[in-house]
């Protein structure tokens, strides 16, 4: 019965969790969606990007993929790095107590490392970190690159939608596959799926 009233504890707080996270994240997108509308859309910035030499690449699009891409990140990041603290902090005394002390002998010299076991932890979760770091980094750039090639490609497939001769488009045109194929290559080089 004990049993019972845990698991029904657990998945009560698991599903309010997940509540609190997807609405946590639906209203900050959508904060940020009129923040940045507000400011493409204001002072006509939109027409002045068009005017410039360096012309952004589709920004409506940009703007809805980069604010899921932060949104979802910082919270996936943030709500991990709480997860991982709590569990620390919950760990780390048990991993003290459980290890004792650990005794080397170097030539004449005696160290003992109490908690030995706690430093292990922690000096094998600088290692993967610092890896990670390190085989992560050039991942960057091609996820920039894949966002923009995707980017691209949306908006020249949802040209087709705009065009005055929809025949053409639901025939298939090749001019049109031929721009989406041009549009696409680019990500899928960069191993994108679209």
């Amino acid at each position: 019965m004990y049993f019972c009233v845990l698991a029904a504890v657990f998945i009560v707080i698991a599903v309010y969790q997940t509540y609190l996270g997807q609405m946590l994240q639906i209203r900050w997108r959508r904060w940020l969606t009129d923040h940045y509308l507000a400011e493409w859309l204001g002072d006509r910035a939109y027409f002045h990007l068009e005017l410039g030499r360096q012309r952004a690449d589709n920004p409506d699009q940009r703007i809805a993929n980069d604010l899921q891409l932060f949104v979802d990140g910082t919270l996936t990041l943030g709500l991990g790095l709480l997860s991982s603290v709590v569990a620390l902090a919950s760990f780390a005394a048990i991993l003290w107590n459980l290890s004792g002390s650990l005794e080397l002998s170097v030539s004449d010299a005696h160290v003992v490392i109490p908690g030995y076991m706690l430093w292990a932890a922690l000096l094998y979760a600088l290692a993967g970190t610092w890896l990670t770091h390190r085989i992560g980094g050039p991942l960057i750039a091609l996820n920039f690159d894949q966002q923009r090639f995707e980017a691209d490609f949306a908006s020249r497939s949802y040209g087709c939608a705009r065009t005055p001769s929809r025949s053409r488009c639901i025939a298939g045109s090749t001019p049109r596959k031929r721009r989406c194929a041009i549009a696409l290559a680019p990500s899928s080089r960069t191993g994108g799926r679209s």
